[in-house]
């Protein structure tokens, strides 16, 4: 929001330089009206070469600096000087409007007719550029005994992107809630699994072992009988009474007894 403001205020002060200047009279290499708004011909027979070497694709970063390479052959027939170099970035709708101004490089580099020659420019889009497409023009200032001359050896539109987010605060966000999230199901099934432990810990204590039955009394010999009728059936029958009425005694104890 604060960039698109400054961007939006950017183009204003450049709409109103842009006015200011068209109706100035500078000279800044001694015989050129404006060096942005009031250019002089191009010189016929040079010919140009450019190659952004770190910018393939003719994408730039705000705040970032740029180089460009450009290549001069001299085929005008005449000795020229490329005095400066210097370029802008103007609205793509509205060339005539200046958002930003590059350095007005000065090189004087001298090329005779057939010679080559090699120069790097570098410029800067503003750190609070909009990113967006935008028009770049740059110019080569050349002079001869004739006259000054403008060269444009790059104008087109091109792409101003962001800087790479290292860190992004959206991920590092969404990162802590997930780990919040997860906290918190951790924590609750850890208190489930606890109070599951506990609730079986205390049913194994208060458990209480199965009850036998008591045995049944055991029904005494008549006094004075069991030496003397040792060996006798009446000795059998008794023994034989007295199992018999155990055995009764423990199925009697050891049978449910119905609800009153």
């Amino acid at each position: 929001m604060m960039r698109d403001g400054l961007g939006v205020a950017l183009l204003l002060s450049a709409l109103f330089t842009g006015f200011v200047a068209a109706e100035e009279a500078q000279t800044p290499a001694g015989g050129y009206r404006h060096w942005l708004t009031d250019l002089a011909p191009p010189l016929s027979g040079v010919d140009s070469q450019h190659w952004f070497p770190d910018n393939p694709g003719s994408r730039f970063t705000v705040g970032e600096a740029v180089d460009v390479v450009i290549g001069f052959h001299n085929s005008a027939g005449e000795v020229f000087n490329v005095t400066h170099i210097a370029g802008s970035i103007n609205a793509p709708q509205a060339f005539q409007y200046y958002v930003q101004n590059f350095t007005f490089q000065p090189y004087n580099s001298q090329l005779k007719p057939g010679e080559q020659a090699s120069l790097q420019y570098t410029f800067k889009p503003d750190s609070y550029l909009p990113v967006q497409e935008w028009q770049l023009s740059l110019t080569a200032y050349l002079r001869t005994e004739t006259g000054f001359f403008c060269n444009t050896f790059f104008n087109s539109t091109v792409d101003v992107v962001d800087q790479p987010r290292y860190i992004d605060t959206q991920l590092v966000f969404l990162g802590v809630i997930a780990l919040g999230v997860l906290g918190v199901i951790a924590l609750f099934s850890w208190d489930s699994i606890s109070n599951l432990t506990v609730v079986k810990r205390v049913n194994k204590r208060t458990r209480k072992p199965a009850s036998r039955p008591a045995p049944g009394p055991k029904v005494p010999e008549p006094a004075g009988t069991s030496e003397w009728l040792k060996g006798t059936n009446y000795g059998q029958e008794t023994r034989s009474r007295v199992k018999r009425e155990n055995s009764r005694s423990k199925l009697s104890s050891s049978a449910p007894t119905s609800p009153q």
